[in-house]
């Protein structure tokens, strides 16, 4: 898991009265994968072809996770895998924030641990009124040379 503080630049994106106002109206709907938590908004994190090496999909973005498999702390962990399009979900606090941090969260390159590393970690930032950006970056990409380029690409552009 990594954790980066970012400023006040894209607190000001997230802040902004359109984006709150879009996910007020519900434009920015949170489909597939259930975590608990929905984000204020999904921002699609490259506006057009992204660079870089596609990751090696072999079906549908879902969660990977088979019955009974690898229980943490009592509880399942959605594993996010077949990541296409990079993502970031801002969970905004309910106060205006001061400082935010862009959460990437782990899987080895072949899935991300979506709700125990990502959204949970979220949920507890929000509580202590930091504004929280989880970042869904293509997955896997185990079998690729070098295999930490396109999501590294993701994460830069996180920061953006």
């Amino acid at each position: 898991m990594f954790l980066h503080h970012l400023g006040n630049c894209v607190l000001k994106l997230a802040h902004s009265e359109s984006i709150r106002r879009n996910a007020n109206a519900g434009k920015f709907p949170y489909g597939g994968v259930e975590s608990g938590m929905k984000p204020t908004a999904i921002l699609p994190l490259w506006p057009g072809t992204m660079p870089g090496q596609a990751p090696d999909v072999n079906g549908p973005e879902a969660d990977q996770s088979k019955p009974g498999e690898g229980r943490t702390g009592g509880k399942t962990v959605i594993r996010l895998g077949n990541v296409a399009k990079p993502e970031l979900h801002v969970f905004l606090p309910a106060k205006k924030a001061t400082m935010g941090i862009v959460i990437c969260p782990g899987g080895g390159h072949s899935i991300l641990a979506w709700d125990l590393e990502g959204t949970e970690i979220a949920e507890w930032l929000n509580k202590k009124g930091i504004a929280a950006f989880v970042l869904k970056y293509r997955v896997p990409t185990g079998r690729q040379n070098p295999n930490w380029l396109g999501p590294a690409m993701d994460a830069q552009r996180a920061h953006r």
